[in-house]
C-alpha cells in the first residue's frame, strides 16, 4: 500500500506506521494468514511479506534481518520465517509454495526452498534460519490434536496484543490492532477455520508441512558435509524426536506416518547422530555412561515393521530400515547390537507374507534382497534368520493381488534365493 501511494503521486504512510503495518503483518500471518485453509490466502500472506521489503526497507531488515547469511543478529529465530520455510518444503498447494519459496530466499539472500517447493539451493539456510525452522517445527508438532493447535494459533486477546506490541507500536496501534484480530477471530470462526473439519484440515497440513520442513532442512544441511557452510550437527538440538516418533506410530494418521518415515530416512542419511546410538561417556572411576538417541530407530523398527498395515506406507517404512542399516560406518553387522535381529526378521516376515499387505511389488521387491543380506547370522541352535525372511517372501506371492504382482513377488524372492546360494560356505569336497 504504501508503494502503490508513493507510486501514484499520494501521501506515502510514515515510516513509523509503516514499521507498526509490517509488524502486524508478521503477526498474522504466523498465527492466522500462513495457516489459513484458502491456498490463495496463504500464497497472497508471503507475497505480501516479500514485497514489504521495497515498502519499508529498513523496518524490514530490522524484523527479517533478511540479505545476510546469518540474519539479524547471526543466529536467533526470525518471525515468519520458519513457517515460510515448511510452507515452500510441504504445502500441497504450489501457489503458496512458490510465494513461500520466494519469501525464504529474500530471507537468506537467495538460498531458500526451490520454486518447485522441492529441498533448498545455495547458498545453504543461515543459522538463524534453521533456529527458526527447528524452533517452528518444534512448536507445530507438539500439538497432538487440531484443538492443540487452535489454542496455540489463537491465544488471548490480551497476550495476543501483548505480544504484538513488543515493540512499542503506540496506544493507537494496539487499540487497531485489537479491532483487527476480534474481528480476524470472528471471521474464522465463522467460516475460515471454526468448524471441525477445517479445523483437522489445517492440522493434517501444519503437520505434513512441518515434517516436510525438518526433511528439506536435513537435506540443505547434512552432517559432514562440504563446506562449513554446509554441514551441521544436530545432536545438542532440540530436535522433535520424541514428536517424530509419535507420529510414526500414530494409529489413525497414515499421511503422518508415512511422512514421519521419509524424515527418518533422511534422518539416516543426512544426520546420523540423530538415530545412532551414541557412544558412552566415560564418568570418574572408569564408569561409563550411555545417552539415548534423540529418534530411538533401534527399538522403533521392529515394532514400526510388525505393524505397518497401510500398502502405501511400507515401501517407505521398509527404506527407512534400509537407510538404518546402511547408517552404520562399520555396514549393518553394527545396527544390530542395539536392536533384536530376531524380533525385526518376524516383524518383516509377518509383512512380506502378506505381499506387504497389497503394496505395489515395484516399490518395496528390491528392497528384499538388500534387507535380507543385513540379517545377522542366527545363533547356535537357531534356523537362520535369512531362510525365515525368504519363505516368508515365497509364501507372499499367494498373497499377492494380481497374477503380475504374485510374479514379481517370486522375482523378489528367486534373486534372495540366489544371493544366498552363492554367499552359501562350501566345503573343502563339496562340488558347485
Amino acid at each position: 500500500a504504501a508503494a502503490a501511494a508513493a507510486s501514484s503521486g499520494g501521501e506515502p504512510y510514515a515510516r513509523p506506521e509503516r514499521a507498526a503495518s509490517l509488524l502486524h503483518l508478521a503477526y498474522l500471518i504466523e498465527t492466522r494468514l500462513g495457516h489459513d485453509n484458502s491456498p490463495a490466502v496463504r500464497a497472497a500472506a508471503f507475497r505480501a511479506a516479500a514485497d514489504a521489503r521495497d515498502a519499508a526497507p529498513r523496518a524490514w531488515r530490522s524484523l527479517f534481518g533478511g540479505g545476510g547469511k546469518d540474519g539479524g543478529d547471526g543466529s536467533g529465530e526470525r518471525p515468519c520465517a520458519g513457517l515460510a520455510w515448511c510452507v515452500a518444503a510441504g504445502d500441497p498447494a504450489a501457489e503458496a509454495r512458490g510465494e513461500a519459496a520466494r519469501f525464504v530466499g529474500l530471507l537468506d539472500g537467495g538460498g531458500g526452498c526451490g520454486e518447485d517447493g522441492g529441498p533448498p539451493t545455495p547458498p545453504a539456510p543461515s543459522a538463524s534460519m534453521r533456529a527458526s525452522v527447528l524452533s517452528h517445527c518444534g512448536a507445530m508438532l507438539g500439538c497432538r490434536r487440531a484443538s492443540a493447535l487452535h489454542e496455540l494459533l489463537n491465544p488471548t486477546t490480551a497476550s495476543s496484543s501483548g505480544g504484538a506490541d513488543g515493540r512499542d507500536g503506540g496506544g493507537r496501534r494496539g487499540k487497531a490492532q485489537r479491532q483487527q484480530q476480534q474481528a480476524g477471530t470472528s471471521s474464522s470462526s465463522e467460516g475460515g477455520g471454526g468448524g471441525a473439519e477445517e479445523a483437522e484440515e489445517r492440522y493434517e497440513r501444519t503437520v505434513l508441512a512441518s515434517l516436510a520442513g525438518l526433511d528439506a532442512l536435513l537435506r540443505a544441511l547434512p552432517e559432514g558435509g562440504e563446506g562449513g557452510e554446509r554441514s551441521a550437527d544436530y545432536s545438542s538440538d532440540l530436535f522433535s524426536g520424541e514428536a517424530v516418533v509419535r507420529l510414526a506410530r500414530s494409529a489413525s494418521g497414515p499421511s503422518f506416518r508415512r511422512a514421519a518415515y521419509g524424515l527418518l530416512a533422511t534422518a539416516c542419511q543426512c544426520a546420523p547422530s540423530l538415530v545412532l546410538p551414541p557412544k558412552a561417556d566415560e564418568e570418574e572411576g572408569g564408569a561409563t555412561k550411555a545417552k539415548a538417541a534423540a529418534i530411538p530407530m533401534a527399538g522403533l523398527l521392529p515394532s514400526l515393521v510388525s505393524s505397518e498395515r497401510d500398502p502405501n506406507n511400507v515401501p517407505a517404512l521398509l527404506e527407512a530400515s534400509l537407510a538404518y542399516l546402511a547408517a552404520f560406518e562399520g555396514g549393518s553387522a553394527g545396527a544390530w547390537d542395539g536392536m533384536d535381529a530376531a524380533q525385526f526378521a518376524r516383524g518383516l516376515s509377518k509383512t512380506l507374507r502378506r505381499a506387504c499387505h497389497g503394496a505395489d511389488p515395484r516399490a518395496w521387491g528390491p528392497m528384499a534382497l538388500p534387507l535380507v543380506a543385513s540379517l545377522p547370522p542366527a545363533g547356535a541352535g537357531s534356523a537362520p534368520l535369512e531362510l525365515q525372511v525368504l519363505a516368508a517372501l515365497w509364501e507372499g506371492r499367494e498373497a499377492a493381488a494380481c497374477p503380475a504382482d504374485g510374479l514379481a513377488v517370486s522375482s523378489a524372492a528367486a534373486e534372495c534365493a540366489a544371493h544366498l546360494l552363492l554367499r552359501r560356505p562350501r566345503g573343502g569336497g563339496e562340488e558347485a
